[in-house]
């Protein structure tokens, strides 16, 4: 479940009019915004995605930092991965890699 739901979001954003949150809601039986409201309005205020009406869709920097944006839509493994270099980060001297965003700063050893 889990698997098909980023699946959806990764094919659907990689498209010009993006997703549709009814069809989340009938794919998965969940309402979109229950499931990635926060992500969604993060990535807003960052100006990478736009919401319009029913349709979430990347914007055109949300295209060039296509990468970032839609990472944020995995839900458990990119968590965990994250934690994990946080865990790293402060245990080991390594030279740092920090996104454009400097939102996150993870090891190369991560990536």
């Amino acid at each position: 479940e889990k698997d098909k739901k980023e699946e959806f979001m990764f094919l659907g954003l990689r498209m010009i009019e993006g997703i549709s949150k009814e069809k989340f809601h009938q794919a998965f039986d969940r309402k979109y915004d229950s499931v990635y409201g926060e992500v969604t309005e993060k990535l807003v205020q960052q100006g990478l995605i736009e919401v319009n009406g029913d349709n979430v869709r990347l914007t055109k920097r949300g295209v060039d930092l296509s990468n970032y944006a839609m990472s944020q839509f995995l839900l458990i493994y990119f968590s965990f991965i994250l934690v994990l270099c946080k865990l790293i980060m402060f245990r080991v001297s390594l030279p740092r890699l920090h996104c454009e965003l400097c939102v996150i700063t993870v090891y190369k050893c991560c990536w």
